[in-house]
């Protein structure tokens, strides 16, 4: 009996060793989560009474996750880091429910970085967004609905970004395996983002392309300039603009984002000229918010979005969305 007790003592005693000494060598933060909860309410092409036209107020989770990071010094300069993060539903039975609240990948990546800068392969944000459309990001969710191209989390890249003084760059290269030439035949590279940021002092100043192939060796290619972190006393301003071409057509889509900052508080814009000529499939969307610091770890934002399709209802919609948030 006390062998069993002895036995049943050292291997817990193992079991909590174990991870101890992983972290040893760790100088990452380990396990986190953050838990989004609240109330929504929605409106669709009209609204009830118009054909085709719904409405609803919800209670439930919004993009709520959990994940583990880390980082471990590898010597001569240079650092490890990882990072898995999946987006999770909190309602009761959700996955048996809702197949939308089955736990996904958010981001998966590994990488080293050093003075020479970073090297990642994985699934995360990567050149594109960081410097074209991640800048002008403020709203929780109510943005890249008028945008050319919002590109955000992609899959399979090998990303490098580095600086140089005021100067930041980056390239990435997607290869996942659904791009095809003009006879069907897989290509090498899906996608390829290139990115440059300058600081000026008195804002951030970027530029970005990305280069999409698709099926039968079709190309789309996006343009997207910044201007970001603009101070005026008290409020942050920033502007951005896109512009694409597809290979083999005459549509040339082109938009516009403004977004100011203040205390909180934010106003994003966006306008979507989708051909360049008149307004069949153009877009407009206006987003006003507020995220409220309640204490540690503790806050709430509230957010109206509100977006407007040519063409009729079809295409218009309007969110309000009050959301705590804990994070751990």
């Amino acid at each position: 009996m006390n062998f069993k007790k002895t036995a049943l003592v050292l291997a817990m005693a193992g079991i909590v060793a174990a991870p101890m000494a992983v972290q040893a060598g760790s100088t990452g933060d380990g396990a986190y989560a953050s838990i989004r909860v609240g109330l929504q309410s929605s409106e669709s092409a009209g609204g009830e009474g118009v054909a085709g036209g719904s409405e609803s107020t919800t209670i439930g989770g919004y993009a709520s996750r959990f994940g583990f990071k880390s980082e471990s010094d590898l010597g001569n300069g240079m650092t490890g880091f990882g990072q898995y993060e999946f987006q999770v539903g909190t309602e009761q039975n959700s996955f048996a429910a809702d197949a939308s609240n089955t736990i996904r990948v958010r981001k998966a990546f590994v990488g080293i970085k050093g003075d020479f800068g970073s090297v990642n392969m994985g699934s995360g944000y990567e050149t594109f967004y960081k410097h074209s459309v991640g800048v002008n990001d403020n709203p929780w969710a109510g943005s890249g609905y008028a945008m050319v191209a919002y590109r955000g989390r992609t899959t399979n890249n090998l990303t490098y970004a580095g600086s140089a003084g005021p100067v930041s760059y980056g390239i990435t290269l997607q290869m996942d395996g659904t791009a095809t030439d003009a006879s069907g035949n897989q290509e090498t590279m899906d996608a390829t983002e290139l990115g440059l940021s300058f600081d000026a002092g008195f804002g951030t100043l970027s530029i970005a392309t990305l280069n999409n192939k698709g099926a039968l060796g079709t190309d789309a290619d996006v343009l997207g300039l910044a201007l970001s972190s603009v101070a005026v006393g008290p409020v942050t301003l920033g502007v951005g603009y896109q512009s694409g071409e597809t290979s083999g057509s005459t549509v040339e889509p082109t938009s516009t984002v403004f977004d100011a900052g203040f205390n909180g508080a934010y106003l994003h814009m966006e306008a979507l000229d989708a051909d360049g000529v008149g307004t069949a499939g153009d877009i407009d969307m206006t987003t006003i918010g507020y995220t409220l610091s309640l204490g540690p770890q503790t806050s709430m934002w509230f957010e109206y979005k509100d977006v407007d399709a040519a063409g009729g209802n079809a295409g218009d919609d309007t969110d309000m969305r009050a959301i705590f948030k804990y994070d751990i």
